[in-house]
């Protein structure tokens, strides 16, 4: 299972944002753990699977890690109601996601928009890599979920910068 590595809790009701739509490729849609083995090969798992659906656990720590990053429990999750369009909004396109035999990479495309406006704060493409000591199921999701907090630092520091906050 993946887990939110920023520390914390949020205590103040900050910026509101909402975090959503997330994408992944297809072939991370499956509830087998998916390891690459060769340079153009991927192996899923017969035995180790994800507690959840892998978009699922990615949305649930990227609001759990912006939520601690930005010191605010006013996070919601797309879709959100036409009466709370949130001063932010987080889009995320997982492009890659990988463990290999030494380490494991995250690539995707993200957006941080203003809904209320429409106005594109920031579009951009994050890349990350962690060192993976082993390719067991805990060392995996550990590795990912490392991951998933660069990402959240990335968006984060440009949701802080926008709104004026250091």
């Amino acid at each position: 299972m993946l887990s939110a590595d920023a520390r914390g809790w949020p205590g103040v009701d900050g910026l509101t944002v909402g975090v959503g739509p997330i994408s992944i490729p297809d072939y991370l849609k499956g509830r087998g753990m998916v390891l690459g083995r060769e340079e153009h090969q991927l192996q899923v798992s017969e035995f180790d699977r994800w507690a959840e659906p892998l978009e699922s656990g990615i949305t649930r720590v990227t609001i759990l890690n912006l939520a601690a990053l930005l010191d605010t429990r006013q996070i919601s999750n797309f879709p959100w109601r036409s009466d709370a369009v949130p001063e932010y909004a987080v889009r995320i396109g997982v492009v890659q996601l990988t463990a290999r035999r030494d380490d494991a990479i995250l690539v995707a495309s993200w957006t941080v928009l203003r809904p209320r406006s429409g106005d594109v704060v920031e579009q951009s493409l994050s890349r990350h890599t962690v060192a993976l000591p082993t390719d067991d199921p805990e060392t995996v999701a550990d590795s990912y979920s490392s991951l998933l907090l660069k990402l959240s630092e990335d968006v984060a520091g440009v949701i802080q910068r926008d709104a004026g906050n250091p």
